[in-house]
């Protein structure tokens, strides 16, 4: 399937909005292919893969904007005076694999803008990544979305519900242009981030 079109105004990395306050607009595509799903016999039907991109042009103060934690703790921020000029463009890939009760997915995203900050400009170029499995332990199959379980709990019986185990590593790596062009202070921010999550899930009930 494929989804093109004109987009409202803007929201920074790592950031969501649905305010439009200016005339600049991103144009945003994603491709996203299955080409065996579907086919009999095929140990390749959970396969699926896909491309994403955005592009505009802003011209904007971005100072205090950055990078949080998922416990909204902010390790990167740019620094005062500093603004986006010209085109924004990000393009990330994406892939999954999906088979009986395994699953596995991963990811990979750049972000390229341009910063000035006073006479200084940059073309930065921040990248990210992630990958993650996870394997249903009670036998159900892994899906990109929710595992439906075979048997909803049953609190007379005791019993029920479907068992996933899944691990994630992710990682952020910022341009070190950023810091040696004064774009961002390296005392109060990180030139990267990486994280590991590990989680036993229970799905008591079907959706």
């Amino acid at each position: 399937r494929r989804h093109v079109l004109r987009s409202a105004r803007r929201p920074a990395d790592a950031a969501s909005g649905d305010g439009d306050s200016g005339s600049d607009k991103d144009f945003v595509g994603r491709l996203f292919l299955q080409p065996w799903k579907g086919a009999k016999n095929s140990s390749l039907g959970g396969l699926g893969f896909g491309l994403a991109g955005t592009v505009g042009g802003r011209g904007e103060s971005i100072a205090g904007q950055g990078f949080r934690t998922p416990g909204r703790s902010t390790f990167f921020r740019y620094a005062l005076g500093v603004s986006e000029t010209g085109s924004h463009s990000r393009i990330g890939a994406q892939t999954y694999y999906y088979a009986g009760p395994f699953g596995a997915m991963a990811e990979a995203l750049q972000s390229e803008l341009r910063a000035q900050s006073g006479m200084r400009t940059a073309n930065l170029r921040h990248r990210g990544w992630f990958v993650q499995g996870e394997y249903v332990l009670t036998g159900e199959k892994a899906g990109y979305r929710s595992v439906t379980p075979s048997m909803p709990y049953s609190s007379a019986l005791g019993r029920g519900g479907a068992v996933q185990l899944a691990a994630r590593y992710s990682r952020l790596d910022l341009d070190p242009r950023s810091f040696a062009l004064g774009i961002a202070d390296p005392a109060v921010s990180a030139q990267g981030a990486c994280e590991f999550t590990v989680g036993l899930n229970w799905f008591l009930l079907k959706e």
